[in-house]
């Protein structure tokens, strides 16, 4: 079985964490959504999603 992994890294100013935000939840509701789609054909799907939230002066 194929595997897909997203790891998405955001650094934002407090201006911009709304709308990326809301980005993120349509993402993830298609992801959802395509994950349903998979395990109706597939019979099972193992999934992860971990979001981290990071401030801009934070090291790394």
């Amino acid at each position: 079985m194929e595997e897909m992994i997203m790891y998405v890294n955001l650094r934002l100013d407090d201006a911009e964490i709304e709308k990326s935000m809301e980005r993120i939840k349509s993402l993830m509701d298609e992801a959802q959504q395509e994950l349903m789609r998979l395990r109706s054909r597939v019979g099972f799907v193992v999934e992860t999603v971990e979001v981290k939230k990071e401030s801009a002066d934070s090291p790394n």
